[in-house]
């Protein structure tokens, strides 16, 4: 196994010695098809640094090592489907003292430097109930799985070290190896009427501001929302009765400009951030969703767009 030049010669070494460890002396600590995860590092020998093995088979879910000790090394798969997906993990705030590596083909890639974690510095993804911006770090699967390796670090300074994260797995178009949240194109009707009737949210706003994010390669548009058509969960704020904010973000490559008027907004939400999908403007959805509906094509009840006004 090569290291990538990220993660660093020393540690990835001792990674391997962990793995090779695990191997001859059968140290290691397993849990399977299971979507959380909670554990404790703590060693019955203090000599002997184990690697624990986990089985994640969820979509979504969270993982909780306290007292972070040796390491701990992470399969994710969705269920049974054996489909590639992109894979992200969310650090918890106060995740401490560990380096999170990617398995690749032949190496190690840092994901998460210990110097990264617990950073809340308008990277990426919008937290809603705190009101602040979170990074997120993502991956690409292989043959349908993906592993992380959780290395803690040396308990040089006597603290406790905590890893916390969330992770999302979402599966990749069966058709192309392309996320289609990376995919700048307009949205063609099929997909307009799916993602209305599917997607998380689907709004009706105007876009209020437009900053690029050039670090994280987005763009971030901050929303004035005059109608809620559809939420997962109350991920947009109400500033007075019937108006909303929110913001949610594109890839930086589709170079999205402020434009005037209404628009029918559809997207995702994962790990916190909210992710644009499709946004028509208002007045043609309107259309589209009339002409459906009187041929019988709509896919779920269109009753509110349709008789809706512009303002």
């Amino acid at each position: 196994m090569v290291c990538g030049s990220g993660g660093g010669v020393a540690a990835c070494r001792l990674v391997l010695c962990y793995l090779l460890t695990c191997v001859i002396w059968a140290r290691c600590h397993y849990t399977s098809d299971e979507c959380d995860w909670i554990g404790s590092g703590l060693p019955h020998d203090p000599q002997v640094k184990s690697v624990k093995q986990l089985y994640l088979r969820c979509s979504r879910g969270h993982v909780d090592w306290d007292y972070a000790y040796g390491a701990i090394r992470i399969t994710f798969q969705d269920g049974t489907s054996g489909r590639d997906f992109q894979g992200c993990i969310k650090p918890a705030s106060h995740f401490s003292g560990a380096s999170v590596y990617v398995q690749g083909k032949n190496k190690l890639e840092l994901v998460v430097h210990p110097q990264q974690q617990g950073r809340d510095d308008g990277s990426t993804g919008t937290d809603s109930k705190q009101g602040q911006i979170s990074r997120t770090y993502c991956f690409d699967s292989r043959d349908g799985k993906a592993t992380l390796f959780v290395e803690a670090m040396p308990n040089v300074d006597g603290k406790r070290k905590t890893v916390s994260f969330d992770y999302s797995l979402e599966l990749k178009n069966r058709n192309s190896k392309k996320d289609v949240f990376k995919d700048c194109r307009p949205c063609n009707e099929t997909e307009l009427m799916t993602a209305f009737c599917a997607s998380d949210f689907v709004i009706k706003s105007k876009i209020a501001e437009v900053s690029d994010d050039r670090e994280n390669e987005e763009t971030h548009i901050k929303l004035s929302i005059g109608h809620i058509y559809n939420q997962a969960e109350n991920i947009f704020t109400e500033v007075k009765p019937g108006r909303y904010t929110g913001t949610v973000v594109m890839p930086l490559k589709c170079g999205v400009r402020h434009g005037e008027g209404h628009f029918l907004m559809t997207g995702s939400v994962r790990l916190g951030k909210y992710r644009l999908l499709c946004a028509p403007r208002f007045s043609e959805f309107r259309k589209l969703a009339r002409a459906m509906t009187e041929r019988g094509l709509n896919e779920c009840d269109m009753s509110e767009v349709i008789h809706s006004t512009e303002n």
